[in-house]
């Protein structure tokens, strides 16, 4: 299925439109063409079956001494309207890098307050995961296989996975959604994009058996943070490494 990178954008846009405005549920064929014919075909595990990796999640306040539940998913049916998820859905969001974390949680602010955040260690199982990151960068292109129409859409993926979206426009959640869900029907346990604020990977996760905390810790997050990098060593752990 040979595509031009117009006709790919084309498509994505007029889904976007569609499943925002139009349809909700069923849509127009040239878009099903595009998920079964260039991404489930390209869509291969990222990392070998027993690889895992750290990762960090923050909530704001102080829930180091509460359950570890409060630091993960919310539970199904508590889950509000999210990014990836559907409103009651549960799928864990975490960051590669503790300054990410906090920079998709809190508002980057010159003037804000000192406050606190909670900061949770996860260790995940990322064997079987599925990375639209790789995809941007050439020497991947032939180690995935994937095809040239495939490497365009995957790259508009990223782009739509981590760009900036306001409250008041959470209908542009929708076409993320359904591509989120489209990754977990094809049997991966998560997948990974690039963060729009750092450019550093973002994970989301759909197992919860795919997921453990190996500490808790609280950070306080200082005036005029605009420009600050959070760090590892800047966490009160609860625990010792």
């Amino acid at each position: 299925m040979n595509m031009s990178e117009e006709q790919i954008e084309q498509i994505w846009n007029d889904f976007r439109m569609e499943i925002k405005y139009k349809n909700r549920f069923f849509f127009s064929k040239s878009f099903e063409d595009l998920l079964t014919n260039i991404f489930a075909p390209n869509a291969i595990k990222t990392f070998t079956s027993e690889y895992k990796g750290k990762a960090y999640r923050v909530r704001n306040g102080n829930y180091v001494d509460s359950d570890d539940k409060e630091l993960l998913e919310a539970p199904p049916g508590k889950p509000g309207l999210g990014r990836c998820n559907p409103l009651g859905i549960s799928y864990l969001y975490a960051a590669y890098d503790i300054s990410t974390a906090i920079r998709e949680v809190i508002k980057v602010s010159a003037d804000e307050e000192v406050h606190d955040v909670s900061v949770a260690e996860l260790e995940l199982d990322l064997g079987n995961v599925f990375s639209f990151v790789p995809y941007k960068y050439d020497f991947m292109y032939g180690k995935s296989g994937a095809d040239k129409d495939s490497r365009y859409f995957f790259e508009i993926m990223n782009k739509e996975f981590g760009r900036m979206i306001t409250i008041d426009n959470q209908l542009d959640y929708l076409p993320l959604q359904y591509v989120a869900e489209y990754i977990k029907y094809l049997g991966f346990d998560g997948f990974l994009f690039s963060s729009s604020i750092t450019g550093v990977m973002n994970y989301v996760m759909f197992n919860e058996k795919k997921r453990r905390i190996l500490r808790k810790g609280l950070l306080k997050v200082p005036e005029n943070n605009l420009a600050y990098k959070f760090k590892t060593e800047d966490v009160a752990w609860n625990t010792k490494d």
